[in-house]
């Protein structure tokens, strides 16, 4: 489902909220996520348009990852993360003229995640998110560039690095470029995974040139 809100191009960055909340194991009660938006731009008016797992209204965005099993999460090691396909979700944004064309006023373009340092759990030379209560499980993050306006996300399967919820990407996007995220399960070899909620949040901003 396609969910977008206006944003009015200021400066460089654009700030907003992703979040990652009450996702659950062995239980059968909705996942829920926030991902909020909001931003100021100069005077072209541009549209940050998601498609794909989200859903939402206005600048209240949702990414909710299927519930998985402990014993799912029993793979992989601190040197080798595994992301577990099962339940993984994503979302392809783009930024628009507000008619779900591209926005002539940005040459390019990339996302920065700023999550906090009590957000993130570092294994190995990877940085993952981990809950702020609940699961000790940790999801991870990955992006890649989507050459086709609006296209469809790529097979994630073959992006085999982790983006850190610490940085910015470097794709230098084109205007018809979009930006695909991934949120996934993580194996990291933890034999004590404990079941249980899952919720972050992950501040971003939107880099325009």
């Amino acid at each position: 489902m396609a969910r977008h809100l206006n944003l009015q191009k200021i400066a460089l960055a654009c700030s907003t909220f992703l979040a990652l909340s009450t996702f659950h194991f062995n239980v059968q009660s909705a996942d829920t996520g926030t991902l909020t938006v909001t931003g100021a731009v100069n005077n072209t008016t541009c549209t940050i348009q998601f498609d794909g797992n989200i859903s939402g209204s206005g600048g209240t965005q949702t990414m909710a990852l299927d519930t998985v099993k402990v014993s799912d999460l029993a793979t992989g090691s601190s040197a080798s993360p595994t992301a577990i396909s099962t339940g993984a979700k994503s979302t392809v944004i783009s930024v628009t003229n507000g008619s779900l064309g591209a926005c002539t006023g940005v040459s390019q373009w990339d996302i920065g995640f700023l999550a906090s340092s009590t957000a993130i759990s570092t294994i190995g030379s990877n940085v993952f998110l981990k809950s702020s209560s609940g699961t000790n499980a940790l999801v991870g993050i990955k992006t890649a560039l989507v050459n086709t306006f609006r296209g469809a996300a790529p097979d994630f399967s073959t992006v085999t690095s982790f983006t850190s919820p610490q940085t910015t990407t470097t794709f230098k996007a084109a205007a018809t470029n979009s930006i695909a995220i991934q949120a996934v399960w993580v194996g990291v070899g933890n034999a004590s995974t404990t079941p249980g909620s899952f919720s972050q949040s992950i501040p971003l901003t939107f880099n325009y040139q």
